[in-house]
């Protein structure tokens, strides 16, 4: 929900409520004034009654008529009655409201009851009237609040909107600083400087890192190819069978630090956006390619590669390269971890590639498996970030990765937005 609909909603709650409250005091003021006017002309109007009755010679016969009723009665009693009453109305057929009047008064010696009745109907339909032009009043002023809070809080909020719509297109690998956006508001003008301050530094510190990754890169992989270098001629000269293990191990262990400083460089280049070209990517014959590329992997340990594709089009854009580290991947853990004599399924539909591998089952969790340096064998050569290189590229293209295991059956699957 937007600030500014959160804002009108509280605003019309709590003017409704103030209406309502100050409708209903209203209702009564209003009513107790009608009555209290009704009240004065009753007593005007039954002084002027008596007065006339008082003037004629004979004593007054009774009177019982809806709007006026005199009765004889024993004795007078002090005072003035005011009540409300309601009577049947035959030819409305209802009952109408009433305002009397009763008082006594002793008439040439005798004793009478005076009650005078003055109808609320034209009084009711007024107040009615007055509560219906009110709530009418009430709803044109909320409109016009609204209005003009709606018009005025987009004038308001437009620097904050801009704000928010730079950020949500900010890029830091090509932007390089935010233009400052002036506003007479203090907040959005320190939000404002905020945001260029902190833009500012993460420009600075992407590209310090990508500086570092970029020498990283350079300066380590001579010296290593220097040292594996040397470690293939001394192989190839005459050693004792201890020198020649110890070179032999020197050699895996630089290999091993090779292909982790490969991999660490190939992560943060990814993280840091640095593969920023996309292409159509045909994964049905990037996966053939694989397959092809790596079978003397597969026929030295008889596995079984069985292909069942259900749409050979599943194409997909992202970066071509990426996309080849991904599917070489997948393919290297499924044959890498594979039993002897074991199995590799490869299903394809229009939106997923699903691997399936026979291979030990797991020792750890499978979440474990897309963490750096995680590995289930501690033993393999492997430094353990080719199921993370994986995951960071499947979060950047937003591709679903998934992975079950059941005993010695291990599936992995890719699902593409397509």
């Amino acid at each position: 929900m937007k600030l500014l609909t959160k804002t009108n909603r509280y605003y019309l709650l709590s003017s409704l409520l103030v209406f309502l409250i100050g409708g209903l005091i209203f209702y009564f003021i209003i009513q107790a004034i009608i009555r209290e006017e009704v009240s004065e002309i009753l007593n005007f109007e039954l002084e002027k009654k008596i007065e006339e009755i008082t003037s004629l010679s004979a004593p007054p016969e009774e009177v019982s008529e809806v709007e006026f009723v005199l009765t004889k009665v024993p004795q007078p009693l002090a005072g003035k009655i005011y009540q409300d009453t309601v009577l049947w109305d035959k030819h409305e057929q209802e009952f109408i409201p009433y305002r009397q009047l009763t008082l006594f008064r002793l008439i040439q010696g005798q004793a009478y009851r005076l009650t005078l009745r003055e109808s609320l109907i034209e009084s009711e339909g007024i107040l009615v009237g007055v509560l219906i032009s009110l709530a009418a009043l009430f709803g044109l002023m909320i409109l016009t609040l609204w209005l003009v809070n709606y018009m005025q809080s987009r004038q308001l909020w437009a620097v904050f909107y801009e704000n928010i719509k730079y950020l949500r297109d900010y890029d830091v690998t090509t932007q390089t600083h935010m233009p400052r956006i002036d506003s007479d508001i203090d907040e959005f003008q320190e939000m404002n400087s905020a945001i260029i301050k902190m833009t500012d530094k993460i420009r600075a510190d992407y590209l310090h890192l990508k500086e570092f990754t970029e020498n990283a890169s350079h300066e380590m992989q001579t010296p290593l190819a220097i040292i594996r270098t040397n470690l293939d001629l001394l192989t190839q000269s005459e050693l004792q069978e201890d020198q020649h293990a110890l070179i032999t191990r020197i050699s895996q262990a630089s290999y091993r630090m090779s292909s982790t400083h490969r991999a660490l460089l190939l992560l943060s280049k990814i993280e840091n956006q640095q593969f920023r070209e996309q292409t159509p990517v045909d994964f049905y014959a990037l996966v053939a390619s694989r397959l092809e590329e790596f079978s003397d992997f597969i026929e030295a340990k008889k596995l079984k590669v069985n292909i069942e594709a259900y749409s050979k089009t599943l194409v997909f854009v992202m970066n071509h390269h990426l996309a080849d580290i991904l599917i070489s991947n997948l393919l290297t853990n499924a044959i890498k971890h594979n039993f002897p004599e074991g199995y590799l399924d490869i299903h394809f539909t229009a939106a997923k590639l699903t691997v399936i591998n026979s291979g030990p089952p797991l020792r750890h969790s499978p979440e474990q498996l897309f963490q750096r340096f995680s590995k289930d064998n501690p033993s393999t050569d492997s430094a353990g970030l080719g199921m993370a290189i994986m995951k960071v590229i499947c979060d950047k293209y937003k591709i679903q990765l998934s992975y079950r295991s059941e005993s010695d059956r291990h599936e992995v699957t890719l699902g593409f937005q397509v």
